[in-house]
């Protein structure tokens, strides 16, 4: 076994494969950023589109958590299939794509409550109002929240996972 300073004059260390796989890790912290960001605006938008036409709170949540959750979903499993297959200079290109579209997630957020507050109907906040008074009444809506949120977090992880076993079979044959 190679004592920890042998590791770091060995001859098989190669700059640019550590460089792609720093690079990999920021694209996956920029890509869950990302993701957020527009699951964040996308599910303001259907709320306030749901509380505009008087849907029942309860209805309002789980609708939007599943388009969150399903957003979010389609969103990491397309990323993971697009980076698989990249070369090194192919890595840091979408790298960068990653940084600029959270960036873009982020400014859209500001934009949509910046300019929303000026066209959304007058009913609007009659239905607000008795949508945040129905959480008052109920304490379990927030475990629909924090439901969809652990789902999200253990089918990642078993993504994950089973695209790490089948990386480390195809390298050993």
């Amino acid at each position: 076994m190679k004592e920890k300073n042998d590791l770091l004059d060995d001859k098989d260390y190669e700059p640019e494969l550590y460089s792609g796989s720093i690079q990999h890790i920021g694209i996956g912290v920029f890509l869950w950023l990302s993701l957020m960001g527009f699951s964040i605006l996308l599910v303001s938008i259907c709320k306030e589109f749901l509380i505009i036409y008087n849907v029942k709170p309860i209805l309002n949540i789980w609708i939007t958590e599943i388009i969150a959750c399903l957003f979010i979903l389609f969103g990491f499993l397309l990323a993971i299939r697009k980076v698989k297959g990249l070369g090194l200079k192919k890595v840091k290109l979408f790298f960068r794509n990653m940084i600029l579209l959270f960036i873009l997630s982020q400014i859209l957020q500001f934009v949509h409550l910046g300019f929303i507050l000026d066209i959304l109907p007058d009913t609007y906040y009659l239905n607000l109002k008795s949508y945040y008074s129905y959480f008052n009444q109920t304490s379990y809506v927030s475990l629909i929240s924090v439901g969809f949120d652990i789902l999200i977090y253990i089918i990642i992880g078993i993504v994950i996972i089973k695209m790490s076993k089948s990386n480390r079979s195809n390298s050993a044959e």
